[in-house]
């Protein structure tokens, strides 16, 4: 066999193993479904496709829940979201132990990094912008009040209105509106704290 020919076949292996089954051969797998629960889909390149245990995610996917859907997934080696129902997440960019970008349409998410990320990870939505080193919390839609983040572990800073807010563990933070800026950095009440971590499950 001709050298040129080896290096196509060559070619061709690596691009199959990368797409790790993706509709789209340009696809990067990222991550993997750990749980699920109920109907939860992803949607990339004009596709959707149903997630279940181990099925991988990809980057530049839309993940999204029903009302009765729950999902976890985990991205590079350490790094899990948990999605309550109706969420909507995009992994915008995430490179293994390193960190990324992932953007919050709608619904609530428990995030935990499992420790220092080098590059941080930076979570986007119409609301606020929440910036993360290493940390475990939970952000998104907290009914009647707004988005909000309640960190459980780590530091995170929120940047919404202008206006930067640091929080520490057991604190949290409420957008009201978009625009607006972010509440005063307060320990929440144990109900409170429950409720909102209770639209994970």
């Amino acid at each position: 066999m001709s050298t040129r020919r080896l290096l196509g076949f060559i070619g061709v292996g690596i691009l199959a193993v990368g797409s790790f089954g993706s509709p789209s051969a340009m696809a990067a797998q990222v991550g993997r479904v750990t749980e699920g629960q109920g109907p939860a889909f992803a949607e990339n390149a004009g596709t959707t496709r149903s997630l279940v245990r181990e099925t991988g995610v990809m980057l530049n996917d839309l993940v999204r829940t029903e009302r009765e859907g729950r999902v976890a997934m985990t991205l590079g080696e350490r790094t899990t979201l948990r999605m309550g129902g109706q969420a909507r997440v995009r992994i915008d960019r995430f490179i293994a132990s390193q960190g990324g970008t992932i953007t919050i349409g709608s619904g609530a998410v428990g995030v935990d990094t499992q420790g220092r990320l080098p590059r941080g990870l930076t979570v986007r939505s119409p609301y606020a912008l929440v910036a993360v080193r290493g940390t475990r919390f939970v952000v998104g839609a907290e009914p009647t009040r707004g988005f909000s983040v309640l960190v459980d572990e780590g530091r995170v800073d929120v940047r919404a209105g202008g206006v930067t807010v640091k929080l520490g563990p057991g604190e949290g933070t409420t957008v009201a509106r978009r625009g607006e800026r972010p509440s005063p950095p307060a320990p929440w009440s144990r109900e409170r704290a429950a409720s909102f971590r209770a639209l994970l499950r």
